[in-house]
């Protein structure tokens, strides 16, 4: 195990950092973070961990849908702000923000039975092991539930500048999963409607920038609306993907 953990880039890598200026186009989407969790609802234990949690922006979500203590771990330097933004219920003991790595804090994840990885997979050089590493927290029956980019003939200039390593192929994802030893449960692809806009704007009319509106626009009003509609479970490729795991009784 200890081999294992050396090889992650994003579990113990002290070079590794991530300044989150994406995130900062993410914040109150209430709306959006609620339609993911949504699709977690019927996996969700009571000892949560958050891994990313950059500056708490889905901690907040997660907190307040389930009403469950929560761990997250941050290993950049966004760990201060998210200190800062969830001051009063680090206070109250419902959340507890942890510095490092996944593996530098194992002492504290003795019981975690459901691990998050919200669009963090993919900005992780080595995500097998990762997986491997999660898999050892998880407790017996525990869940790790994932949503992450897909696509891969959609990687462009976007995704190394907010520093994704790879887009996910579903069939990847599963397979992944699977070779950490996990059992998939759920996997499918999502936003259908996103893919198609995201090619057009970043592979045909090369754009390059974000604009906070309507990034807010997208992700907080309209594809939480088309959520509704899309047959997600039965699309053959989308924007992102959901996969749900578990670990083994």
């Amino acid at each position: 195990m200890a081999e294992t953990i050396s090889k992650s880039v994003f579990s113990g890598d002290k070079n590794f950092d991530y300044d989150g200026t994406d995130l900062e186009y993410l914040e109150d989407m209430d709306n959006l973070y609620n339609m993911i969790l949504s699709k977690f609802d019927d996996y969700i234990g009571e000892n949560l961990l958050e891994v990313g949690a950059g500056i708490g922006t889905f901690s907040k979500s997660i907190l307040n849908r389930y009403n469950k203590n929560l761990i997250a771990i941050e290993p950049s330097k966004m760990i201060n702000k998210l200190k800062q933004s969830l001051a009063e219920e680090i206070s109250t003991k419902k959340i507890t923000p942890l510095s490092g790595f996944l593996n530098n804090n194992l002492q504290n994840l003795k019981k975690i039975d459901t691990i998050f990885y919200n669009n963090v997979l993919e900005h992780i050089k080595d995500d097998e092991i990762e997986l491997q590493i999660a898999y050892d927290v998880l407790q017996p029956g525990g869940h790790i539930l994932t949503y992450t980019p897909a696509n891969p003939s959609l990687y462009c200039e976007m995704d190394q500048e907010i520093g994704h390593y790879r887009r996910y192929t579903l069939f990847e994802m599963k397979g992944k999963m699977q070779k950490a030893g996990f059992v998939i449960k759920e996997g499918y692809y999502h936003d259908f409607v996103g893919m198609i806009l995201m090619y057009i704007k970043y592979k045909i009319l090369k754009m390059t920038k974000l604009s906070k509106k309507n990034v807010s626009l997208y992700f907080n009003t309209i594809l939480p609306l088309l959520d509704k509609i899309e047959p997600s479970r039965l699309l053959p490729n989308g924007k992102n993907i959901f996969v749900i795991a578990q670990k083994p009784l």
